[in-house]
């Protein structure tokens, strides 16, 4: 806790000088990930691999606001028949606070947005094969490096929330009610001005 605090210090601490130097600013980017499902979605579809670009405007005070679309495809899991399908085009967007704008630039974002899932789903005593929009959310951290010139490379690791069914809405699906996962992302970004 004492070196938790004693950081925070040092990162609130750094001279006006150094934190008015930035390598940051508004930005297109291009993410690859990888999803590890969590919760009773994960046996049917235990990972899900995709991409995300998106566009970052650099405002004042450290802050990003940032929108990108993606899209995922899941994995299906071991003895599940090969007909069935989870799919989900993402629409997300969010603030992105950096604690540092030069150099090795950590950072905490939160994302809100809609996911157009496509599912193809059967279950003892359900069936499903639609398409439908669902409420999402994403919360993470991240770090960001300049490599060269405007090009940037960037990791990240958060939790999603996505929703698939509402709870209740159908009596056999309850086990399939969303689709959290840990998600982890590497991807690149181009500053524009």
């Amino acid at each position: 806790m004492k070196t938790l605090l004693a950081l925070l210090i040092v990162i609130a601490g750094i001279p006006a000088g150094i934190q008015a130097q930035t390598d940051l600013s508004s930005f297109v980017a291009v993410e690859g990930f990888y999803t590890r499902a969590l919760g009773n979605l994960s046996p049917r579809f235990p990972s899900a691999s995709g991409g995300y670009v998106g566009y970052g405007h650099y405002l004042p005070d450290n802050i990003v606001a940032m929108v990108k679309v993606g899209y995922s495809d899941y994995k299906l899991g071991e003895g599940i028949p090969s007909d069935q399908k989870l799919s989900a085009v993402h629409l997300l967007g969010g603030p992105r606070y950096y604690f540092l704008t030069h150099g090795f630039m950590p950072f905490l974002f939160l994302n809100v947005g809609l996911n157009i899932v496509t599912t193809k789903i059967d279950v003892t005593g359900f069936s499903s094969d639609r398409t439908s929009t669902q409420f999402g959310w994403q919360i993470g951290f991240g770090a960001a490096m300049r490599i060269i010139g405007p090009l940037t490379l960037e990791g990240q690791a958060k939790y999603n929330a996505h929703f698939l069914y509402h709870e209740g809405s159908t009596e056999g699906l309850q086990e399939l009610g969303n689709m959290t996962g840990f998600e982890y992302g590497v991807g690149v970004t181009w500053g524009v001005k």
